[in-house]
């Protein structure tokens, strides 16, 4: 059976502050964005981070210490207490129930959790070696093992929103990193990693990060701070192609555990709550079951061969036949795969896709720094969703539902979220059999953070919770001989594809010939 932790054992516990503590010590309370709210119960942002120790000679973990500190004086707030806000205000769309806050500068702040470790375990033969096979079982490098499982706010209470481990094994380093995801999204993890390697390196940073929350709001139409909404906007909210299952009115088929979560809080006036809306589907979904986890990995050439194949009916770029990505192409397809290996294939019932999409270059700035995410909804069926013959229209039905966000669209969805009752009752994606939810790491530049002058990561991963429906795609790792340009596609590495599903439909699915369709070396 494999090690969970891999040996590893915990040296050390400590919290860390900025370097420059004292002269930023102004007690400051900042009421996060609407879409930091509505992420609140999301599983955290986390990602881990391998290198060779054998080039590491001039590394001091004091050192990286150190230059943390210094890297969270760009990012004050993180040593905080995240929680929702102290005082409810209904004519104050940041003061309304169950919102995010984060206070920082007080005597009382919990800092960043920072763990070192060790282990006698030698984990780099266990990286995936991509040029033999393109399927490894992730499990072989389980995330407890480089990422604490310490619960975060807002589910406890002035605790640590971030935590870091360093662990030491005999062949390798590994940088683990947990972020509640009120704080951070992927891209904020990434930006972070980034501006630490930078500041450790001794090397300018030319994209300081923006924590602003107040400038994610300022993109909702309408006024969002009065007594009641605006209909017409909520109307063409709701026009938006977002599954929303309504979280009070799922306690049927529920867990006992959310027995008290379920159901509309007592602090709120059930005369006054919006009406109860479409239940939660959990007889779709087999807690029970066994989850495994795998990562298909496709090359460059076989991502661009997808693409070939989705554009090669000529179709003319117009609003029913818009301009395909490689991305559009790439999770068509492996949608199709994930649908034909739960035996969908004659099934005329609704299969959805819940994509994470980010608000950065729509509403707010790449150097955005928090969670402006949220979570677009495609819809096939059975039949459709699971025959190769449609990749060009499953890749269009995503690319039309990416599209459909405007800003204009996405001004009057966060009007339509600021007044809601609370911003984690509507869910809008969910897990079993006829749902996947998929979350893109892709052109954060994972393997480009450098520990050392020169060295680069052995392996990159993203973590996300063992759930049956999960999906994440992160860049290929480059090989050796690769000399990346500014120019160079971000699938030119190829793209690593992270698939948890139920054991055995994940077990058919790596067995579908189809998964070999634009393969060109051997399985």
């Amino acid at each position: 059976m494999t090690n969970p932790h891999l040996g590893v054992l915990a040296v050390s516990r400590t919290t860390v502050f900025p370097s420059q503590r004292s002269s930023q010590n102004i007690p400051t309370i900042t009421p996060l964005s609407i879409l930091d709210s509505k992420c609140a119960n999301w599983a955290p942002a986390a990602a881990f981070w391998i290198y060779d120790r054998y080039h590491l000679d001039q590394f001091s973990t004091a050192q990286l210490i150190s230059s943390l500190r210094e890297t969270l004086d760009l990012y004050p707030h993180w040593t905080g207490e995240v929680s929702f806000v102290d005082d409810i205000n209904a004519l104050d769309h940041r003061y309304r129930f169950r919102r995010l806050q984060v206070k920082h500068g007080y005597s009382t702040d919990p800092g960043v959790t920072i763990i070192t470790a060790e282990s006698e375990t030698s984990i780099l033969p266990l990286l995936p070696d991509y040029t033999v096979r393109n399927v490894w079982e992730a499990s072989q490098l389980p995330s407890a093992a480089f990422i604490p499982d310490d619960p975060l706010p807002p589910t406890v209470t002035g605790k640590s929103a971030v935590f870091v481990q360093l662990a030491h094994f005999t062949d390798a380093f590994v940088i683990g990193v947990k972020i509640a995801h009120g704080l951070s999204d992927a891209h904020t993890l990434a930006q972070f990693m980034h501006i630490w390697m930078k500041i450790h390196r001794n090397t300018p940073i030319t994209f300081p990060p923006l924590f602003d929350p107040a400038l994610l709001d300022q993109a909702a139409a309408g006024d969002i701070d009065s007594e009641a909404p605006n209909d017409s906007l909520l109307l063409e909210s709701s026009l938006l192609p977002l599954l929303r299952y309504d979280y009070w009115a799922s306690a049927n088929g529920a867990h006992p555990f959310m027995a008290d979560s379920i159901r509309v809080p007592d602090e709120l006036d059930k005369a006054k709550v919006r009406p109860l809306g479409k239940p939660l589907p959990w007889h779709e979904w087999e807690t029970a079951a066994p989850v495994s986890h795998y990562v298909v990995h496709f090359t460059g050439e076989e991502v661009h061969n997808m693409w070939l194949q989705a554009v090669g009916g000529g179709l003319s770029h117009t609003e029913h036949h818009p301009r395909l990505s490689h991305l559009d192409s790439l999770l068509a397809f492996v949608w199709i795969l994930i649908n034909r290996a739960r035996v969908l294939a004659d099934d005329d019932k609704p299969v959805h896709l819940s994509t994470i999409l980010g608000m950065r270059g729509r509403l707010v700035p790449d150097n955005f720094v928090g969670s402006p995410a949220i979570q677009g909804g495609v819809i096939s069926n059975g039949r459709e969703a699971t025959s190769a013959e449609n990749l060009a229209s499953i890749a269009e039905s995503i690319r039309i539902v990416i599209n459909s966000f405007t800003p204009n669209a996405l001004g009057a969805l966060l009007h339509d979220m600021a007044y809601e009752d609370t911003p984690q009752r509507e869910w809008n994606g969910f897990f079993g059999r006829r749902h996947v939810i998929f979350t893109s790491w892709l052109r954060l530049g994972l393997y480009d953070l450098e520990l050392v002058e020169g060295v680069k990561p052995a392996f990159a991963s993203c973590v996300m919770p063992a759930v049956d429906g999960v999906l994440t795609m992160t860049e290929g790792l480059p090989l050796p001989h690769d000399t990346k340009t500014e120019n160079d596609a971000w699938w030119n590495n190829g793209v690593d594809v992270s698939i948890q599903l139920n054991r055995e439909v994940i077990e058919a699915l790596l067995t579908d010939i189809l998964l070999q369709k634009y393969s060109t070396r051997l399985a």
